[in-house]
């Protein structure tokens, strides 16, 4: 699985955990961000989408910018989550970032098979 790919599903993944459809979701990143969408307009978005989030053409900003929308709603709030963040610290030499990189990613996916 490739990094697109990967990104494809978590966000089909972040979808589902806060309760909604992909429909729905795309229907609020809709009216979120486009003025007067009509039904027809975002039933047309929402194949695009379908496309976006299967495709491995899909380019990283495209997906990034869904996932920007997903951090910012209130369900995705609600339900306790915080959007992810990396500052790097120029502190530490870069074998002691990556090692951290490793057991955070680690932790990630312990926590992530027992959801």
């Amino acid at each position: 699985m490739n990094t697109i790919e990967k990104k494809q599903k978590k966000l089909k993944d972040w979808i589902t955990k806060i309760g909604m459809t992909q429909k729905y979701f795309i229907g609020q990143y809709c009216v979120d961000n486009f003025a007067n969408f009509t039904e027809e307009e975002i039933a047309q978005y929402y194949e695009k989408f379908k496309k976006e989030i299967s495709r491995t053409t899909t380019k990283p900003e495209v997906l990034d910018k869904y996932f920007e929308f997903l951090y910012s709603l209130d369900e995705f709030k609600k339900v306790g989550y915080i959007k992810p963040i990396y500052i790097q610290e120029h502190e530490y030499d870069s074998q002691f970032d990556q090692r951290m990189k490793e057991i955070s990613k680690q932790i990630h996916d312990k926590l992530k098979y027992h959801e």
